[in-house]
């Protein structure tokens, strides 16, 4: 659903200063710098008419369906309307009295806005126009309220403008009375360049947008606010527009590509879409000023600063989004739980996670799992995790990175810093993950890009393994092929590197997680959201196979074989089954009739591309390359069971590279390398076979709409399940489509790509009419003459009773509609039978007539003798709620069955009429298809019979031109010898002079080629020189480099020593000086405990002084001397007073 460029950089005359667009024509209009304004067809760029010449730049284009017109305006103040039907001619000619910038329409009151300097104007339009003038040449009001150029008006429900002087002003607009400005917004701090709207309730969807001078885009609700605002751009925004064919805005900014965005989250979506994706970073001489998107014609066009325009156009089968990522993508899968994730494997061994994002349905984010090696157990690898939430990935580089082999050795009891590496027995609830950057894996380790045969492009070498690390990360092996398991909750990836990995979500984390729900939520519902909250780990790494492995399909057949199981196969030619309820080997498949030990485990002469499982047959099937065919074999949990049931042999010189199992239709589709894929029955019979020019890469199955879906090469082709024809194709992808999946949920289809991208599209839907089955025209004729009656009947073949077809076709059309015979309880048919009750409405609705009248209508079996009309035939007629009988007339019956026959007259002529028209066009078509084909042929005769006279005369000419150079030569034979005499002296003095001069040049080139030879010499002597010295410095800064290295390791070596000595020097005096330090503070602490017991005594003493000598002073009432008042004094004071202070 992507816009694809179809015209790119169209050269015109004149830069482009409008676009428009003739939806009557469908054609595209365009307004340029030197005031031409022309048509041009939208498909190939081709110019159609010239209309009119402005004095001046074109400032404005539009178009009015309803009144079969257009408009254009220009600097010269001059409205122009034109016939949009007849040629694009001019039929009226009006000066405004102001340059026009923009048009917009007020459809209800039938007037026209015109966006002018410092305001709007506004003029009455005539639909019914017979003189020509359109627009009314007396404007109905001018509100000036800009002050300077208004270069964007829009009418919703009230008028929008904006201009030059960065103001938004909403008007309220009457139908009787001038608009009235309601609200006046000062939008941007520079001029506004353009405006556009949106209103739509059915997506909940009603903004305004403006581009500005000052490069910012901004989002308005309609009454004025600010919603977003977009500032990520470098130089002015020029150009908006709305595409509604995808719900985006594009906006045009300084740059030869378009900023898009989802106006309703305001995300940027331009890398989600592949409109832009692959010219996005590359230089361009030109840019984007103007953008317009034309709904009739579903494309957006766009000028430029140089004289060309571009243009996009709408394709249904584009892309709906594309994911662009750094590596080569191999395949993909994805979970059917919600919400929905994708998963991909790249060819540099790294697996992405990807979900939709709330905002928008383009957008998705990217979340990566990390792909860790280590030894045989579990407990031995470092945790990895990628939280399906919010986490993020810890990358910490190792220091000790070797230039040819860069590992990462880790030792697991090692604390850096503060972060410490768990193993998964002793890690915490936050994961530490170690990992390389991408950047830093060597070319040696990641798989080869292009693509030759199937899987080519991948390395073959075998490492070595390691066994002096406890952990290393991913080398950069391709991921060849990723499956989820929705019982489990299992992500398996093939790789390269000859292992399995299996993730799931983190059983501790879920745990603790679960535990934090309350007893009164649903089980199953806390479940699936716990696993959506916690993260993804390495739950175990499956070792056996010795090559690459390429194959991966699930066997989950509990009731049958008891556990499920994986089947793997690869270069190795090695079938090998898991248990994954258990997480180790099962058993491999082995042959019982073999010779010896190596070939017991081979299942193929070739390597094993693809595999699949068939549920119905209990087979699985897997396609080996050089073989040229795939082997189907029954299942068993034992290896030596898998009997080879049948071979799916193409019979071609091609290799089969993938094979899918059919459940819909239960047959084998095979693809092949030359682009043929083949249907096969479930006994292994070829069924059909289909080319589809170009190399098969993988199969998936639309089982919704039954539907095969076909990688071939770069494009995705869909095959209907009926016929096996092509109903659509989807081209985008550049490179090889590497594996495709089908998403009932979203209705979408998921192509990854060698291009480096992910792409999703729109899935295919079934046409809803149905093809009419081939039947006899005479047989067919009588069926719709009696269509009406005879499906009331249960037996339509015959028919003995008329009555009981009157009676049946009553009886149907109640049960069709109960209701409408009980709504209204004021009428007397309450307690009627419905029959009756139609019986008398149908006899009431023309006069009564009878049966006579209608006899001639009715079949022979239908004739009666006439009946008087107070005889009455009695006819049951049973309401289904009451047990009343009824007695209608026979004549109401005949009169009745009359007018359903002239009804179905009425129908059989409409019928007859349509066939008829279908047989005058289809001989209409063969008669312009014979007109064509003979004069074509008598075009063809005339061109024979025109290129035989234009010979003859062409001979005769040449007779002519001959005979007339016969006469020449006879007239001018003297002159022309005496011509050539003098000719020969001239000759041979010139050749005189030319070899005179010729010795000159001689001399004078042997000694510039001397020269030339020296400097040559000289030049390659001196690089001979500078050769040898760049390679004798070369030579000797290797020696001393290796002198260096050397040297360097010496002394790390010293200095290693001699600083372990230091420690250990600097530990023992620490030691002893904390020894020496524990000892005085020992002697301090006995020292203080003395001093506080001595303190103690003093002061128990010094209370008890206290307490005799205010003992003695009170009971001394007397005192006789000098001194005995001083001692009085004292005492006073040292009694009040405190021990401290007296010490």
């Amino acid at each position: 659903m992507a816009l694809e460029n179809r015209l790119n950089n169209i050269p015109t005359k004149s830069k482009v200063t409008a676009i428009g667009s003739n939806p009557m024509r469908r054609e595209l209009i365009l307004g340029f710098e030197d005031g031409n304004v022309c048509t041009y067809d939208h498909e190939t760029g081709k110019r159609i008419h010239d209309c009119y010449k402005h004095k001046g730049w074109v400032t404005a284009l539009s178009s009015l369906p309803a009144a079969k017109v257009f408009f254009s305006a220009g600097n010269d103040s001059t409205l122009i309307t034109y016939n949009a039907i007849g040629g694009s001619s001019v039929i009226d000619k009006l000066n405004i009295g102001s340059v026009i910038y923009t048009i917009t329409y007020h459809s209800r009151a039938n007037q026209i806005i015109f966006g002018i300097s410092q305001g709007i104007q506004i003029h009455e339009y005539n639909l019914n126009h017979i003189t020509g003038q359109v627009i009314s040449s007396t404007p109905l009001s001018i509100v000036c309220e800009h002050t300077d150029i208004t270069t964007g008006v829009l009418m919703l429900d009230k008028i929008y403008s904006v201009g030059f002087d960065g103001k938004l002003i909403l008007y309220d607009c009457l139908f009787d009375n001038i608009p009235t400005v309601s609200k006046k917004v000062l939008a941007h701090t520079a001029g506004i360049t353009c405006l556009i709207a949106q209103k739509n309730p059915k997506d909940n969807s009603e903004w305004l947008m403006t581009g500005s001078f000052d490069k910012t885009a901004k989002v308005w609700s309609l009454d004025g606010k600010l919603l977003y605002r977009f500032t990520d751009f470098t130089q002015p925004v020029t150009g908006l527009t709305y595409v509604n064919s995808t719900k985006t805005v594009w906006i045009a900014a300084g740059l030869h590509y378009a900023y898009v965005y989802d106006p309703k989250s305001g995300e940027k979506v331009s890398s989600f879409i592949d409109t832009f994706l692959s010219i996005e970073g590359k230089e361009a001489h030109y840019f984007l000023i103007l953008l317009r998107y034309i709904p009739e014609l579903n494309i957006v066009i766009a000028s430029t600063n140089i004289k060309q325009f571009n243009e996009w156009h709408y394709k249904t089968t584009g892309c709906v989004s594309c994911l662009k990522v750094k590596s080569p993508l191999e395949n993909v899968c994805y979970t059917k739980k919600s919400p929905i994730l994708m998963f991909t494997g790249d060819t540099e061994g790294n697996v992405f996670k990807w979900e939709q994002m709330q905002s928008n349905q383009i957008m998705y984010s990217q979340d990566h799992l990390l792909k860790l090696e280590g030894k045989k157990d579990i407990s031995t690898y470092l945790v990895q995790a990628v939280s399906l939430g919010v986490a993020k990935t810890t990358l910490i580089k190792n220091d000790t990175e070797n230039e040819n082999d860069k590992e990462l050795i880790i030792n697991p009891k090692q604390v850096v810093s503060t972060k410490r590496i768990k193993t998964v027995d002793e890690r915490l609830p936050a994961y530490y993950v170690r990992s390389r950057s991408a950047a830093k894996i060597s070319e040696r380790e990641r798989g080869v890009g292009g693509y030759i045969s199937q899987y080519e492009h991948l390395e073959k070498k075998n490492e070595p393994k390691s066994s002096n690390h406890i952990a290393r990360t991913a080398s950069g092996k391709s991921i060849l092929r990723i499956i989820f398991i929705e019982k489990l909750d299992l992500i398996i990836a093939a790789s390269e590197d000859k292992d399995i990995y299996v993730w799931g979500f983190d059983l501790e984390a879920l745990q603790a997680l679960n535990t934090l729900k309350t007893e009164s939520e649903n089980k199953e519902e806390g479940s699936g959201t716990a696993n959506r909250a916690v993260s993804f780990t390495l739950r175990n790494v499956f070792r056996n196979h010795t090559e690459p492995v390429t194959s991966l399909t699930l066997v989950d057949d509990v009731d049958s074989f008891g556990a499920v199981f994986l089947l793997s196969a690869g270069w190795d030619r090695r079938i090998c089954v898991w248990d994954l309820n258990h997480f180790d080997l099962f058993t491999v498949y082995s042959d019982p009739n073999a010779t010896n030990v190596e070939t017991a485990e081979t299942a193929s002469m070739g390597y094993i591309h693809n595999m699949d499982y068939s549920p119905h047959l209990k087979y699985f099937a897997y396609a080996a390359g050089s073989d040229m065919c795939v082997y189907v074999r029954k299942f068993s949990p034992i290896g030596s069971e898998m009997t080879l049931m049948y071979e799916l042999r193409a019979g071609i010189d091609s290799e089969v590279t993938c094979i899918k199992w059919n459940f819909i239709t239960n047959e084998w589709v095979t693809g092949m390398d030359n682009g043929e894929f083949r249907i096969w029955g479930m006994d292994g019979t070829l069924l059909q076979a289909i080319n589809t020019r170009g190399s098969i890469h993988a199969i998936a199955i639309d089982y919704v709409q039954k539907a095969l879906l076909i990688a071939n090469q770069d494009t995705l082709k869909i095959f209907d399940m009926d016929e096996y024809t092509c109903v659509q194709t989807n081209d985008g992808h550049t490179d090889v489509i590497r594996d495709v999946l089908f998403i009932p949920e979203r209705n979408q289809y998921i192509t990854v790509s060698l291009d480096c991208t992910m792409r999703i599209w729109n899935a295919w839907s079934r046409d809803s009419s149905q093809e009419e089955t081939d039947i006899d025209p005479k047989k067919k004729f009588s069926d719709n003459i009696w269509e009406d009656i005879r499906k009331c009947v249960k037996n339509t073949i015959e028919v003995e009773d008329p009555n009981s077809i009157i009676d049946k076709f009553f009886q149907k059309r109640y049960e069709q509609n109960p209701s409408s015979f009980h709504e209204d309880h004021q009428q007397p048919i309450k307690n009627m039978s419905n029959a009756h009750y139609e019986a008398v409405r149908f006899s009431a609705d023309r006069p009564y007539t009878t049966g006579g009248s209608r006899r001639p209508l009715l079949p022979i079996r239908m004739r009666r003798t006439p009946v008087p009309l107070d005889t009455k035939v009695s006819h049951r007629f049973y309401h289904p709620e009451e047990k009343l009988v009824q007695q209608v007339t026979h004549e109401h019956i005949l009169d009745l069955g009359g007018r359903i026959l002239i009804q179905v007259d009425i129908n059989n002529e409409r019928r007859i009429q349509q066939t008829y028209q279908q047989l005058v066009a289809a001989e209409r078509l063969r008669l312009e298809n014979e007109y064509r084909l003979k004069t074509e042929e008598l075009m063809r005769r005339w061109q024979e019979q025109l290129d035989e006279e234009r010979l003859r005369l062409k001979k005769e000419y040449d007779e002519i031109l001959a005979e007339l150079e016969r006469i020449r030569e006879a007239k001018t034979r003297a002159e022309i010898e005496a011509l050539i005499k003098r000719m020969r002296e001239e000759a041979e003095q010139a050749l005189a002079r030319q070899w005179k001069l010729a010795q000159e040049q001689l001399a004078l080139a042997v000694k510039q080629a001397e020269d030339r030879l020296r400097s040559i010499l000289e030049l390659e002597f001196l690089e001979e020189k500078e050769r040898f010295a760049r390679e004798l410095i070369a030579k000797k800064d290797a020696e001393y480099a290796e002198r260096e290295l050397k040297a360097l390791e010496k002394l790390r070596y010293e200095l290693t020593k001699e600083h372990d000595q230091n420690v250990e020097t600097i530990r023992q005096r620490h030691a002893e000086e904390v020894t020496e330090l524990k000892n005085k503070l020992r002697l301090a602490e006995e020292r203080y405990r003395r001093e506080f017991s001595t303190r103690a005594r003093l002061e128990s003493d010094f209370r008890l002084l206290q307490t005799d000598y205010k003992r003695f002073m009170d009971n001394s009432d007397v005192f006789h001397s000098d001194y005995m008042l001083k001692l009085y004094h004292i005492g006073e004071q040292v009694g009040d007073a405190k021990f401290e202070k007296v010490l």
